[in-house]
């Protein structure tokens, strides 16, 4: 059998004319010898044309834009670790929180008047006491060997710290521990997040390592801390927004880039809704690229399926309405909603594209954020098929490349009919 041409592809040519592997049509070269070396250069720097007549050119691989990986999903550019990620002033969150006094649902935090937000306080309705300042001081340790470097931002629920472990050659973690962790809201949401957290193993989710509790001086009880790995790279947000962005993915990113990052999101979020989860709380904010990966971070909003009696913990402008919420609670559809509305941010800022594609993307984000929740996608594989498909179309219309798959009603043979 004929070896596949493709670069990193270590496929052989079916009776069909494609590769068994990653199903580009094989073209045979020109009949002339090239020096030795000249094929492979060849098909690293230039496309390969077809000359079966008019049509955009068959490509095996387009030199710029970005292969695709087994999965046929793009290979994204390099995100490296940035050199300073601790936050040297923590301050309360913007916007407050709901106090944890029982049912109390007042807003605690929030500045009036001009005044900046206090960062400790009592609840004016219920006087529940509150407290926003960081639980850890720099160089301080946690269950014995979990040295604090540092703050480096705050999730829905708690201050996340920096830290290394002493006992694993200075092996970076990240602490995450819950805001005014002593209330008795904070205290069963914790529980809950630590129960459902420690089992999941996702490429794409942050691991949890462990759990551990430790006592401040004066304090009582003890706080717990979730002990997670620390991705070094940048959230969504962050690389969309920084002024490198076109030096990133030289140029502008592009829609396949969103196609792809969509498509890991949601491999991720059916992992967890396999598991009887719910993420509640996807933006760009909480999905980080390092290296050439993404990890879905900040799982403090999770809670079970079905869960009606725990508060609600999300991002009002990724979310479905408020008075949805309301009626109905969260469903995998509303957590689907959440990633039609970070796609929909992320695609803001890529290039235009040529053909079909964009206007498939728009009808795909309006069926995933219907304002009728019955209308929407019911599962994280539907949607994420269609997108894929429409990451093919993208890179058909705008590269010229064929993009073939297998039949799943036929098997390919080498016997002429």
């Amino acid at each position: 059998m004929t070896s596949c041409v493709r670069p990193g592809c270590a496929g052989r040519i079916m009776g069909t004319g494609y590769c068994d592997t990653c199903g580009h049509r094989h073209i045979e070269p020109h009949s002339s010898s090239p020096r030795p070396g000249a094929r492979a250069a060849q098909a690293v720097t230039a496309p390969v044309v077809s000359e079966d007549g008019p049509g955009p050119a068959t490509v095996h691989a387009v030199a710029g834009v970005g292969e695709l990986d087994q999965h046929g999903l793009v290979v994204l550019p390099e995100v490296p670790e940035p050199d300073d990620v601790l936050v040297a002033d923590p301050s309360p969150p913007t916007g407050g929180r709901r106090c944890d006094g029982g049912d109390c649902s007042m807003i605690v935090g929030v500045g009036y008047g001009g005044q900046p937000a206090r960062a400790t306080g009592r609840c004016p309705r219920c006087g529940t006491p509150y407290s926003f300042l960081p639980q850890l001081t720099r160089g301080e340790l946690v269950a014995d060997h979990y040295r604090v470097l540092g703050c480096l931002a705050h999730g829905g629920l708690g201050w996340i710290h920096l830290a290394e472990d002493t006992r694993a050659e200075g092996h970076r973690v990240v602490l995450k521990s819950q805001i005014n962790a002593g209330g008795a809201l904070a205290r069963r949401t914790a529980v809950e997040e630590r129960r459902s957290l420690t089992d999941l193993h996702h490429p794409d989710i942050v691991r949890i390592i462990t759990y551990a509790e430790h006592r401040a001086a004066g304090a009582e009880p003890p706080t717990g801390y979730l002990v997670m790995d620390y991705i070094g790279g940048r959230s969504l947000q962050q690389l969309f927004d920084a002024d490198d962005i076109e030096r990133v993915f030289h140029g502008r990113p592009r829609l396949d880039h969103v196609l792809t990052y969509g498509c890991k999101i949601l491999g991720a979020l059916e992992y967890m809704h396999e598991r009887g989860l719910l993420y509640c709380d996807m933006k760009p904010a909480n999905v980080i690229h390092f290296g050439r990966a993404v990890k879905v971070i900040d799982l403090g909003a999770v809670r079970a399926i079905g869960d009606r009696a725990s508060a609600y913990m999300y991002t009002a402008t990724f979310a479905p309405p408020k008075e949805e919420i309301d009626r109905r609670g969260w469903h995998i559809d509303s957590d689907l909603y959440t990633v039609g509305m970070t796609l929909q941010a992320l695609a803001r800022a890529t290039e235009p594209a040529r053909g079909l594609a964009p206007d498939s993307f728009r009808r795909l984000i309006a069926r995933a954020t219907h304002p009728e929740p019955r209308a929407r996608f019911r599962s994280a594989a539907e949607i994420s098929r269609q997108l894929w498909e429409v990451l093919r179309e993208f890179r058909s219309l705008q590269f010229g490349e064929q993009l073939p798959e297998s039949s799943t009603r036929f098997r390919a043979t080498g016997a002429s009919l």
